[in-house]
């Protein structure tokens, strides 16, 4: 496809997107069509980041920029002395708990990170929480104890039960 003088073009893993002047998408091709005489597809997305006219609840200003862009609010960074200072609230309360802090883990390397900061590096006591939703394997399960009895951080972990075993269990 030629591309017209003043209009921008994007590809990337097979996706081929060409921009107008104001920074509108005029077209957009998918994985292997330039391949099979360029056919466009006819979809409407946001001038901005890209999501289609069918994702859930999407609607577009005049200007083609989606509700999701319009409301976003960048995370605003406030630093490690605020983060010590949030945290030693919690931590200062005392005895009066037996935790300062409630950890959600999977047994990945983000949420393995985040209790290991919490309880090496921020002196707090953690409650690690897993919900088990019948699709962590065995190894998951062994990590995730290795690494609390490691960091001596108890472990909750809550197993979901389909309601079709529920009912077969009240049956028996």
């Amino acid at each position: 496809m030629e591309v017209e003088k003043g209009e921008k073009m994007f590809i990337t893993v097979g996706f081929k997107i060409c921009f107008d002047e104001k920074e509108k998408i005029v077209e957009f091709y998918s994985p292997g069509e330039q391949n099979r005489g360029e056919k466009k597809i006819e979809m409407k997305r946001c001038s901005r980041c890209l999501l289609p006219e069918t994702y859930p609840n999407i609607r577009y200003n005049g200007d083609g920029v989606c509700n999701y862009c319009l409301s976003y609010t960048p995370i605003e960074y406030k630093g490690e002395e605020k983060l010590e200072e949030l945290l030693g609230f919690y931590r200062d309360r005392g005895a009066k708990y037996d935790y300062d802090c409630v950890v959600g883990v999977s047994g990945g390397r983000d949420s393995t990170f985040t209790l290991y900061e919490l309880v090496e590096a921020y002196d707090m006591r953690v409650l690690a929480y897993n919900y088990d939703n019948g699709f962590v394997s065995e190894q998951a399960k062994l990590d995730l104890k290795k690494l609390t009895d490691t960091l001596g951080v108890d472990l909750v972990t809550n197993l979901r039960l389909s309601p079709m075993y529920r009912v077969k269990k009240a049956e028996q």
